[in-house]
C-alpha cells in the first residue's frame, strides 16, 4: 500500500530507486521524521512524473524535495530535509554561507561516485506497515 499525497500539507523526498546511497538516505530520514508529513517517492515513479520537471526526473543523481508547492534540488533539498529531521541536523543550513554553485558542485562530485561508495544491494529491508504508508508510487 502507498500513501496518498496530501498536496501542500506533505513534503516529498524524491530519490533514485536504484541507488544504495539514496536507499540509505531514505531509511535514515524515515527514522528521524517519525510523522507522516514527509513522504518518499522514487524519481522513476508516477508522483515524480506529476510534480518534477522532466530534466530532473532523468537525472537520477539528484535528490529532490517537494515542500509547500516548491521544488528544491541538490544541496537545497538536503538542507530542507535536514531541517525537517531537526535536532543537530537542523543546523545544516548554516552551510548556506557557501555559495550554491560550490555546494552543488560538491553534491555533483559525490553523486558521480555514489555507486562505488555504496553499491545498491539486490535485497532491501522491507518497510513496516506504518513505513510503507509513507511511500508514493
Amino acid at each position: 500500500m502507498t500513501a496518498d499525497f496530501q498536496g501542500e500539507e506533505s513534503a516529498i523526498l524524491f530519490y533514485d530507486g536504484e541507488c544504495g546511497v539514496c536507499s540509505r538516505l531514505v531509511q535514515f530520514a524515515m527514522s528521524r521524521t517519525l510523522d507522516a508529513d514527509l513522504l518518499f517517492a522514487p524519481l522513476q515513479g508516477q508522483t515524480a512524473m506529476d510534480l518534477v520537471e522532466e530534466e530532473y526526473r532523468h537525472d537520477l543523481s539528484t535528490v529532490i524535495m517537494y515542500h509547500q508547492g516548491k521544488v528544491f534540488y541538490k544541496s537545497e533539498a538536503i538542507f530542507k530535509l535536514s531541517t525537517m529531521m531537526g535536532g543537530l541536523w537542523g543546523l545544516a543550513p548554516i552551510f548556506r554561507i557557501i555559495p550554491r554553485p560550490i555546494r552543488d558542485y560538491l553534491y555533483d562530485a559525490f553523486a558521480r561516485i555514489r555507486h562505488r561508495v555504496m553499491p545498491y544491494k539486490d535485497t532491501c529491508r522491507l518497510p513496516t506497515t506504518e513505513e510503507s504508508q509513507r511511500f508514493l508510487a
